[in-house]
């Protein structure tokens, strides 16, 4: 059988419509697993992002509530522009994980 394809003549074998149809329902079937693993990847990514914020959340809210309990305590001749940005960091860092009213008064 002669056929003409993009104004080129060329020989068809008897199969080929088969092959063809195969190899797209393959690529088909390729685009839709690849779709597929997508939304399972922006699914996890949403779930990280929620627990993300919600940790964050909760670290904030310790930090400001330790800070509020301890702005009263403060000598009014402290000088806070020559605390060490260390101790800063450090004081913070374990603020975030002290959610307890009283290990918050400590």
């Amino acid at each position: 059988m002669r056929t003409f394809v993009d104004g080129r003549r060329r020989e068809t074998q008897i199969g080929e419509p088969r092959q063809i149809e195969r190899i797209a329902e393959a690529e088909a079937k390729a685009a839709k697993i690849h779709a597929l693993s997508r939304i399972e990847v922006v699914e996890i990514e949403r779930r990280a992002m929620r627990r993300f914020v919600a940790e964050e959340t909760k670290k904030q809210r310790n930090i400001e509530s330790i800070a509020a309990k301890a702005l009263p305590e403060i000598n009014p001749e402290a000088q806070p522009e020559n605390m060490e940005e260390d101790w800063i960091a450090a004081f913070l860092d374990n603020c975030r994980l002290v959610s307890s009213e009283e290990m918050q008064t400590l």
